[in-house]
């Protein structure tokens, strides 16, 4: 955000400087501008646009500087094309069954030792991966500990889970970690679980490969699964945060106590094991309120898929912005211009049907029709793109920008004139 209001003025000193470049060039050849690259190449048009991008801009730094507003902020940071597309496959009801991942519930366990049982009960189904996704904070009874360490050695390929904690946005680093209490940080079979860096956001979209505590690359629960499970060596990506596709497979959740019975669906596959009805580790997510152990499965699922997310950056949204403020300013003077002349003959042929007195209501309601379809325009483009394509369009600074547009368009015409007169 910091970089928003720059980005906005640069673009827009850039185009300026285009426009009158053109225009010097074209004067000092003689020759007169054509009446198509007037229509296209309009500075009030451009001024429009960069005022709305600045009110958006201001806008977003009061939401985000405001504690008051703060809600406001939390509300369109949960804005987002994909979860429409969750629902629709989660809608139908009929889900197909992962083959690579199997969850198991350990709500009802509360003991170590019970938990120490099922962990070897998992290591004699010999699946490819365990992943597990609890932390061990505090030793307690020395039987309890001793079998929980004895059950966790028994496993070939293993993910550990620990969490990353004391993020400092500066080094954009996290300061320590948190692993149960007979590991160290030396070892490389644990996974954090965090899905952000910050874990601010009501919903849980995405999640990141890798972060740094302590200058040490450390990677995500999901991620190391995946990799373990494909037989690769994790590497740091270059995009951090990874889109989550919450897509139409479900996994197999098989009861703590049923292990054994059910072998053959763990063998030679990811076996999560975490706790499925816990309270405290319940997330919202586009398909409603998950548990923690079934967030990570689907983004391991997603990373086996090899299903690339690709979202649509800040600098080409604010561009994307621009220009469609730009030319809907255009495209509605010519809408209005055309509406205001179709209906002055109407009104000439039929006076009592068409009154002159009621034609700008009936212009201006051309216009709402044009400002009307044009998000739900946006909004299937952008559906398109991302089923086909897996390209995320985010749309809450377009829309935004539309809603103001015409607005913003009406107080320029009304203050132009001043200011002009005011530099005279």
């Amino acid at each position: 955000m910091q970089f928003y209001i720059p980005m906005v003025v640069a673009s827009t000193i850039l185009y300026c400087t285009l426009l009158i470049i053109i225009y010097r060039q074209l004067k000092k050849e003689k020759k007169d501008i054509p009446s198509k690259l007037k229509k296209i190449l309009n500075l009030d048009s451009a001024a429009v646009s960069l005022i709305t991008l600045l009110i958006c801009g201001l806008l977003s730094l009061v939401t985000y500087n405001v504690a008051a507003l703060n809600p406001l902020k939390r509300v369109l940071d949960d804005f987002s094309m994909t979860d429409i597309y969750s629902h629709i496959l989660h809608g139908n009801g009929a889900h197909e069954v992962s083959n690579d991942i199997v969850i198991v519930d350990m709500t009802s366990q509360t003991k170590r030792t019970d938990l120490a049982r099922t962990i070897r009960n998992i290591a004699k189904c010999e699946p490819k991966v365990t992943v597990l996704d609890i932390i061990f904070e505090n030793p307690t009874y020395f039987e309890e500990d001793t079998a929980i360490i004895g059950a966790i050695d028994e496993l070939d390929t293993m993910v550990l889970a620990s969490k990353l904690i004391n993020y400092d946005p500066e080094t954009e680093e996290f300061k320590s970690m948190r692993v149960s209490f007979f590991l160290d940080e030396d070892r490389n079979n644990w996974g954090y679980g965090n899905t952000t860096a910050g874990d601010q956001s009501n919903y849980i979209r995405e999640y990141t490969t890798w972060q740094k505590c302590k200058g040490k690359v450390i990677y995500s629960m999901p991620y190391l699964a995946a990799c373990l499970y494909q037989g690769v060596a994790p590497k740091k990506e270059e995009t951090v945060f990874t889109q989550i596709l919450y897509n139409d497979k479900d996994f197999l959740i098989i009861p703590a106590d049923s292990v054994l019975q059910r072998a053959k669906f763990l063998k030679d596959r990811i076996v999560y094991l975490g706790a499925m009805h816990e309270e405290a580790d319940m997330h919202f997510t586009p398909i409603g309120k998950l548990a923690g152990v079934k967030e990570q499965a689907f983004a391991t699922q997603t990373i086996l898929e090899h299903k690339t997310i690709r979202r649509m950056s800040t600098p080409t949204c604010i561009i994307f912005t621009f220009f469609l403020c730009y030319i809907s300013t255009i495209i509605v003077g010519r809408i209005r211009r055309r509406a205001t002349a179709f209906d002055t003959k109407l009104s000439e042929r039929h006076p009592a049907m068409f009154p002159m007195d009621l034609q700008l209501d009936r212009v201006r309601r051309v216009v709402n029709i044009y400002y009307l379809l044009l998000p739900v325009l946006l909004v299937f483009v952008s559906f398109v793109l991302f089923v086909i394509f897996g390209y995320v369009v985010q749309l809450l600074l377009p829309l935004a920008g539309i809603a103001l547009c015409e607005t913003v368009k009406y107080y320029y015409i009304c203050f132009k004139p001043v200011v002009l007169n005011f530099k005279k």
